[in-house]
């Protein structure tokens, strides 16, 4: 390497890359190994001196209250920290240059050292889990601190997220053996490596035969004992080569050739390693099949296709009044679309939606619901006054927000119980019961512009130790509305909609996406929110703030 490509490497972390120099760095990684050990010791070195900077920097909640001095020592205290980057980077440049260009290069980050643990506990995160059960751990798996350490699976599946750049789903039983924040022995086991942006390239993966270096991709290993490596890409480049022979490396593209100690396997034929969102796909899935047996869920829909015709039971829980404006008898189910009731108890009708197209859900394979139009809705019959009630509904993507954006409305208003719930042009929620209505715009509202799912909760019921009914609303299980109805005491829901209004009286419909909906007679406090609400989230996408900081 010469001075002109150490610059290139030393430009691309300080952000200074043009356009025109991306391809002349792409070109010098791919056909230099000196250069991708210099990227690799140059990410890791960054990412170390990236905690030293945000170890200084004080919460937000906090920056109130600093004085002008406070502030004055912090800009300092980012000065020195930049000078040390500087520094840093200057002293490697010039190790490298003084070293022998075929010498090993101890990889900072990339060692086969363990870590320190502090870094780990800052670099590594779990994501999600299904049925987990590791060796010499009995606790919470959410509480396991991830470090530099040996890991049996004994069953179950694990995605860990690496410096916030690349995810390791692993299925169990297998062991592997976290080594630094960026590199992972797998000595048996199934996994997928997912590189989620520039920061994840140089990931190592080793088997006791071989290494795997991820150059930005996605690709699957099965690691067995006395076997050979079976190894799959699914997108992008991996450098392989073999311990014995670190020098003779490798660059494998998807349906490339196999080279010795891997079986390389032809994408067609998938290894069936675990995806991202599997292992919360797998925990939801639980948890749906335990609320139908729940005998307090009254309704619990999803949007799956119903692969059983319909049965004469089915027809007698549909809607028989799908609006003040609009009757339906058997011969428009054809027109209409059926939304299952799949609860065991038979208070609440099967649903039936209108002018809404099925779209991609939360987990790998499941369905939600779109509803784009003016007209976009579901119709439901509720019968029964409920003392207490619950009704929770997955939402995201909102295109648009009018004045009004019907959640929940009773057909008619036809007094004491009515209830209903909208959210405002701003996504502040609305809380109406018969003659009364309740906005905190003080609260927080739904995020409109997230693309990350949010859980709807609405609640009605007496609290302990107060006579009077309360109806509440929680976002992502934070209450964001609280009210006391003066003369409610039962919900009174009949015939209602969910997502719109039969006709176009204006612009009242949602316009977002639906999953899941669970409704039942009981009213769940925070902790049951919070818990339905980490089932059923998908973390594989952006974490809720409010999760963050807990």
């Amino acid at each position: 390497m010469n001075e002109e490509d150490k610059k290139l490497i030393a430009d691309y972390f300080a952000n200074r890359t043009s356009d025109e120099d991306v391809p002349k760095l792409r070109q010098l990684l791919n056909s230099s190994k000196e250069a991708r050990k210099f990227f690799r010791t140059f990410s890791a070195l960054s990412e170390h001196v990236e905690e030293l900077k945000n170890s200084q920097i004080p919460s937000s909640d906090k920056l109130i209250k600093f004085s002008r001095w406070t502030k004055h020592k912090t800009s300092v205290l980012m000065g020195l920290a930049a000078l040390l980057v500087l520094g840093l980077m200057t002293l490697l440049i010039r190790f490298h240059s003084h070293s022998n260009p075929e010498s090993k290069i101890a990889d900072v980050g990339f060692s086969d050292t363990p870590a320190n643990s502090t870094t780990m506990v800052q670099s590594i995160e779990l994501i999600d889990h299904f049925d987990v059960s590791l060796k010499d751990f009995s606790g919470g798996i959410e509480h396991l601190i991830w470090n530099a350490k040996r890991y049996q699976l004994i069953t179950g599946q694990l995605h860990l997220r690496f410096n916030q750049c690349v995810d390791l789903i692993f299925e169990g039983p297998g062991i592997f053996e976290i080594r630094d924040f960026a590199d992972v022995l797998i000595t048996d086991g199934i996994a997928r490596i997912v590189v989620l942006n520039e920061r994840g390239k140089g990931f190592k993966v080793q088997s006791p035969t071989t290494s795997y270096i991820d150059w930005g991709t996605e690709f699957s290993l099965m690691i067995r004992p006395n076997e050979k490596d079976k190894f799959i890409i699914d997108q992008g480049e991996v450098e392989i080569f073999q311990n014995s022979k670190p020098s003779d490396s490798s660059f494998i593209t998807r349906n490339n050739r196999e080279i010795e100690n891997v079986k390389y396997i032809k994408y067609e034929k998938n290894l069936n390693s675990p995806k991202p969102g599997e292992p919360g796909a797998k925990r939801y899935k639980q948890t749906f099949e335990d609320l139908k047996q729940n005998p307090h869920v009254i309704g619990l829909y999803d949007f799956n296709l119903k692969k059983e015709p319909l049965t004469q039971k089915d027809l007698s829980r549909i809607p028989t009044k799908w609006s003040n404006w609009h009757r339906m008898d058997e011969n428009e189910i054809a027109l209409y679309r059926l939304v299952e009731n799949h609860s065991i108890s038979e208070i609440a009708t099967h649903g039936i939606y209108h002018m809404c197209h099925r779209a991609k859900g939360r987990w790998p394979g499941s369905f939600s619901l779109s509803l784009p139009h003016a007209t976009s809705f579901i119709s439901l019959s509720i019968p029964q006054e409920l003392p207490e009630f619950t009704a929770n509904f997955w939402l995201k993507k909102f295109q648009q927000l009018g004045a009004i954006n019907k959640l929940i409305r009773p057909d008619r208003w036809e007094g004491f119980g009515n209830f209903a719930v909208d959210f405002s042009r701003n996504g502040q929620p609305n809380l109406s019961h018969w003659g009364e209505s309740f906005i905190n715009s003080s609260r927080p509202s739904i995020d409109k512009l997230s693309t990350n799912w949010q859980l709807v909760t609405c609640t009605f019921g007496k609290e302990r130790n107060n006579y009077k009914s309360k109806s509440k609303i929680y976002i992502n299980g934070k209450l964001v509305l609280e009210a006391t109805p003066t003369w409610t005491k039962k919900v009174k829901l009949n015939h209602f909609t969910i997502g719109g209004l039969p006709k176009d009286r204006g612009s009242y419909n949602l316009n977002c996406y639906m999953d899941e909906i669970v409704m039942l007679d009981k009213s769940w406090d925070e902790t049951e929110i919070n818990h339905f609400f980490r089932d059923g989230f998908p973390y594989y996408t952006v974490e809720p703030n409010h999760l963050a900081e807990n």
